[in-house]
């Protein structure tokens, strides 16, 4: 039983496997015959069908429906803003103004295609389904696109506006605040791309403009947020001409430095110049008066240089030199911004730093542990016996180490190690006197010429 089964299953699948050859044979054979350099049947372009049309009558098919494009408006945008009551705007562009023509020829390039691509076992599913359905072309559009993307540029250079930053001055002892403004964004890109989607089927496109509200990068808000943190100051010889114009110089420049989260500050190259090798030192006092402020804050220091010598217009420790390759340099590691004020007051070089308040404080401490000199006495036959003669002063020198205190209220919550410097000492020299007086002949010290 199962053999006879097994016989008409074979038989009954070669019957319909002739059959379906057979019947895509003849499909084929219709469509060689009738379509072999026409459009295939039930195929469309739009509403135009073009079915047994040679190319060229295809052609003229679509000239008669599409040919002839009349003037018509092709672009419209509108734009409403409803912060300001009335005001209203409109653009438009025709058809002849950006040259818009159906592409007539790719379209009749796309219906030949149908059911005439691959081979011949291939093509033969396309043959069959494209009787039972209708095969819809799009017809696409050429136009100007240059044009169309001047016209949308020109839109833009209307309507969008740049923000602009808040602006902050130091006058008067008080910070003064220039509001910033918002601006407008258009997305021109997209804008563009939908305009070309909606033109590639030679369609009426017709969009409202949306507008994004665009922030500065420097907020009013932020700087009103500004409160002074860190004041420093430091005395200086006002009859020191030079010494007082490289401090008004200095000081000048780095007034009104307004840093963002994590930028960093360098004195170097904010004053961008060479500081002189004959400098009175005007602009490393400028620079220890900034760091003495910067110090006073939770700035992060990262460069900074002591002096051989202590000076004497700033606590032992707390000093910064500044020169060819000596830089003094902070980021800025508050989560706001933070705006220096350097001036001369009187006879003093003062230095404000304002940010955003903390609750934590920052006060300082330095240990110092003296370093004293030797004083090493020779004898000297040019000197009277029982005179003295200081060759070389001897200078005490300082180990210093400088920490951050930080407090909330009364309480101390932490410590930062900021520098640690040597000072280095100076051994003196004294010459004794052991010679005696030759009479006829005064005394001189020496060092002095006769």
């Amino acid at each position: 039983m199962f053999l006879i089964f097994l016989r008409r299953f074979w038989v009954a699948f070669l019957v319909l496997l002739i059959t379906l050859t057979a019947g895509f044979a003849s499909l084929g054979f219709y469509f060689h015959l009738n379509y072999f350099d026409a459009v295939a049947p039930n195929v469309f372009v739009e509403t135009v069908n073009l079915s047994g049309l040679s190319k060229t009558q295809a052609k003229i098919e679509l000239e008669k429906k599409f040919g002839k494009v009349p003037s018509r408006r092709i672009v419209y945008f509108s734009y409403h803003d409803y912060q300001q009551a009335g005001l209203e705007r409109n653009w438009s562009l025709n058809s002849d103004d950006i040259n818009l023509n159906p592409k007539n020829d790719e379209a009749v390039g796309l219906a030949f295609q149908v059911a005439h691509e691959k081979n011949l076992l291939d093509r033969m599913p396309d043959q069959f389904f494209v009787l039972l359905k209708r095969k819809k072309i799009t017809l696409n559009w050429d136009y100007d696109e240059r044009k169309v993307n001047k016209f949308i540029d020109s839109i833009a250079d209307e309507l969008v506006r740049n923000p602009k930053n808040a602006e902050i001055k130091f006058e008067d002892g008080k910070l003064k605040i220039i509001p910033g403004t918002e601006g407008k964004a258009l997305d021109v890109k997209k804008l563009k791309a939908e305009t070309k989607e909606g033109l590639k089927n030679g369609k009426l496109v017709n969009l409202a403009l949306s507008l994004e509200t665009v922030k500065p990068d420097i907020t009013t808000e932020q700087l009103n947020s500004l409160d002074r943190i860190a004041k420093f100051s430091t005395p200086f010889d006002f009859s020191d001409e030079k010494k007082l114009e490289e401090i008004k110089h200095s000081a000048s420049i780095i007034n009104g430095i307004l840093l963002s989260q994590k930028e960093e500050f360098s004195f170097l190259t904010t004053l961008n110049e060479e500081i002189p090798e004959d400098t009175e030192g005007g602009y490393s006092q400028v620079a220890a008066t900034l760091y003495n402020a910067a110090l006073l804050t939770n700035l992060d220091i990262k460069d900074r240089c002591p002096n051989v010598i202590p000076p004497d217009y700033v606590p032992i420790g707390r000093d910064a030199l500044v020169a060819k390759d000596k830089d003094l340099s902070f980021i800025n590691s508050t989560d706001s911004y933070i705006y220096i004020a350097a001036y001369v007051d009187d006879s003093q070089i003062v230095v404000e730093i304002y940010s955003s308040p903390s609750a934590q404080k920052v006060g300082l401490k330095v240990e110092i542990e003296k370093i004293p000199p030797t004083l090493e006495e020779k004898k000297d036959p040019m000197l009277l016996a029982g005179e003295r003669f200081v060759e070389k002063k001897e200078r005490v020198g300082y180990k210093t180490v400088v920490l951050r205190v930080f407090s909330v209220g009364s309480e101390e919550v932490g410590s930062e190690e900021i520098s640690k410097d040597v000072y280095p000492a100076q051994d003196g020299i004294v010459l004794i006197g052991t010679g005696e007086a030759t009479a006829g002949e005064p005394f001189i010290p020496k060092g002095i010429e006769k």
